[in-house]
């Protein structure tokens, strides 16, 4: 129900997709199953990785 009100999703943690065994790419998925103009942004604040366009995005 969440995402159905959400204009952004964060998945956080990405660093440690492959240790989990997690899928992001489902993850997205379902977001957008119930949200297609949800937007999804994948980080990792261990590495970095989006935090940028995480910062833009929200105007920071």
């Amino acid at each position: 129900m969440l995402f159905k009100m959400s204009q952004i999703a964060i998945i956080n943690k990405i660093d440690l997709v492959e240790r989990l065994g997690t899928n992001v790419n489902k993850m997205i998925n379902d977001a957008k199953k119930f949200n297609p103009k949800i937007e999804v942004i994948t980080t990792s604040a261990k590495t970095g990785e989006n935090i940028d366009k995480l910062i833009e995005k929200l105007g920071l």
